[in-house]
């Protein structure tokens, strides 16, 4: 499961304008108060989900693939440095190398091939997965949503903000000014806000890990400060070992519950 990053998204400009653009991204489903579709949509094309040898086959046919490492992949310094992206990049040249070439494809699998083929010419990727990341910024579509106030709508994502989203809206509405305030459930991480308006950011903040970034992260997520958080979890980890200390006594009585 990913980790989920909850925004706030506010609105300041024309109110007639700010109307438009919230009924412009509503979803058609109840409580769906930004949908991603409305403002990039994907086509219904890349409504497949990945196979790992119909798409091996299609990125070594089209040389869609990272460039060779030059040398073994360690796994262990990659982790240590956090160099995701390169253990990813490293991990999937492996894999493409080992996979099967797409004339030993099943007829299944060849039909799904010739499909995911078609998508990354038409739309720029094989599945629905790679085209999120890609034109979304984040792999699946507003969830948890809520409206915040007559200017502003909440919404939870997957990882990240849906930062081309957001730049796209950004072009769509020129004249108003936007703001997203983000926070991953890690928290601390990963978190911050921007005012951007026509494509432009005008103002941003996104603090290093810390003590502001852990207090930004708190009363966003919570609506309470970081030092309350912090004696809340002690509190609730301190109830969880006495109830495991009384459980262990009532077992050692042979007392079972």
């Amino acid at each position: 499961m990913p980790n989920h990053v909850t925004s706030i998204l506010r609105f300041d400009g024309d109110s007639d304008q700010i109307n438009k653009l919230l009924d412009e991204i509503r979803g058609e489903e109840e409580n769906q108060f930004i949908d991603f579709n409305k403002i990039v949509p994907m086509s219904d094309d890349l409504q497949i989900e990945a196979s790992m040898g119909p798409q091996n086959a299609a990125e070594w046919a089209l040389r869609d693939f990272p460039t060779p490492p030059k040398e073994k992949l360690d796994v262990e310094e990659a982790m240590e440095k956090r160099d995701y992206k390169k253990l990813a990049d490293m991990m999937h040249f492996d894999s493409l190398m080992k996979g099967d070439s797409p004339l030993e494809l099943d007829d299944e699998e060849w039909e799904l091939f010739l499909k995911m083929m078609n998508n990354k010419r038409k739309h720029g990727a094989y599945t629905w997965y790679g085209w999120a990341n890609d034109f979304w910024g984040t792999k699946w579509n507003a969830y948890d949503q809520a409206m915040v106030d007559e200017t502003a709508i909440s919404f939870q994502t997957a990882w990240c903000i849906p930062h081309k989203v957001l730049e796209k809206l950004s072009q769509m509405y020129p004249d108003v000014l936007m703001r997203i305030d983000f926070a991953d459930e890690d928290l601390g991480s990963n978190c911050g806000w921007f005012t951007f308006k026509n494509d432009e950011i005008v103002e941003s903040c996104l603090p290093e890990y810390g003590d502001e970034s852990c207090e930004f992260a708190a009363q966003l997520l919570y609506n309470q400060s970081y030092v309350d958080l912090q004696a809340e979890w002690a509190e609730d980890e301190a109830e969880y070992a006495r109830a495991q200390e009384e459980q262990e006594e009532r077992e050692d009585d042979g007392v079972l519950l």
